[in-house]
């Protein structure tokens, strides 16, 4: 009973239960629980989560329930036994108890002190992610909606006020200015596509800069959500104001999560024919390693609700898109903290078009 006390009184356990991504795994893994292990693993998390407070709370019916029938030496007998219990599990064994629901393991600081104007540079790099996602957002239902009469857009006003305001707007790159400045509705075609994948290097900086206390997988964010955008043009001070950063532990095991995502979605690309490996020992190690996943779906990797060996082309593309991005964004952003590289003095942050994806 202590563990569930105490798990009840963390402050992960509530960051857990009101995180809306916990619930979406846990729908996730309601259609998968007959076929995969991790998914069942995660209804036991989710079933923890919710009889937590309930346990809890009949227990504490039940002790009172005792005082009232004079029971106060049982109480006393079950809180010495409770204590002597939770004193002798915790005793020299906290530094190799594994994460689990009961704690996330506190992300130690960088190994070096990260420079004032470093944390801040990365604060407005995000602000500009989010307002071209942003946007780009706004350009896509502006395309595919009517709008009521006499309704007007004043996405573009209000974003170029905002970069005004923080003095980042005479900082710009070119293409990045003129798209701001193209009237709502008029971005040509193809660029909000291209612009939306904007939300992935977000993702990792407001991970990076501490806003949000988790990255989700690349197969967990395929549908295009503009939540983390709007949320952080509602408060830019998280970013332009951010104090410190993830440890690189941290950043060096979301490198080696995008890069299982990688190369396992690069792999099956080169065995259906999506994309050409560069050598042909890499092309085979592509066949052999898709091959060994073909019809695992407790040990293949998740695209949304379908193993990457059961997944479209579209979404194996994609995936490997992301993934690619996702990794050449956390190398930059590795080197910059530790000083290799430093950000330069003109704010851009759109990529050049890659017609393919190298799989090396």
């Amino acid at each position: 009973m202590w563990s569930y006390f105490k798990l009840l009184f963390s402050k992960h356990y509530w960051r857990l239960l009101f995180r809306p991504h916990t619930w979406r795994e846990t729908g996730l893994a309601l259609r998968r629980a007959h076929k995969d292990k991790r998914a069942r693993k995660q209804l036991r998390l989710a079933l923890t989560l919710i009889f937590t407070p309930v346990i809890c709370l009949f227990y504490l019916l039940y002790l009172v329930s005792l005082v009232a029938r004079g029971g106060v030496l049982v109480v006393l007998a079950i809180a010495v036994v409770a204590g002597g219990v939770a004193l002798w599990r915790s005793r020299g064994e906290k530094d190799a108890t594994p994460p689990s629901l009961l704690e996330s393991p506190a992300p130690v600081e960088p190994d070096r002190p990260i420079p004032p104007e470093t944390l801040r540079g990365l604060g407005e790099l995000a602000l500009l992610h989010a307002i071209l996602a942003n946007r780009a957002g706004s350009e896509s239902y502006l395309a595919t909606k009517t709008l009521p009469e006499g309704w007007e857009v004043t996405t573009r006003r209000n974003h170029v006020a905002l970069l005004r305001q923080h003095g980042l707007w005479e900082r710009l790159g070119g293409e990045e200015r003129d798209l701001l400045l193209l009237p709502d509705g008029h971005w040509p075609p193809g660029m909000v596509d291209r612009v939306a994948l904007l939300l992935e290097p977000l993702r990792v900086l407001r991970w990076t800069l501490r806003i949000d206390d988790f990255l989700p997988t690349i197969g967990s964010t395929l549908r295009l959500d503009y939540q983390q955008a709007r949320s952080l043009l509602d408060a830019p001070e998280l970013a332009l104001n951010a104090s410190r950063v993830i440890a690189f532990d941290h950043l060096r095991v979301a490198r080696q999560a995008a890069n299982a995502y990688f190369q396992r979605c690069a792999a099956e690309g080169v065995r259906r024919g999506y994309f050409e490996a560069e050598s042909e020992e890499n092309a085979a190690w592509s066949h052999n390693f898709s091959a060994s996943m073909e019809g695992k779906e407790s040990d293949d990797l998740l695209l949304g609700t379908t193993i990457v060996a059961r997944a479209d082309e579209g979404t194996i593309r994609y995936a490997t898109l992301l993934s690619l991005r996702r990794l050449r964004f956390v190398d930059w952003l590795v080197a910059v903290l530790r000083g290799e590289l430093a950000l330069e003095e003109e704010l851009r942050v759109l990529e050049p078009k890659r017609a393919e994806v190298a799989v090396e």
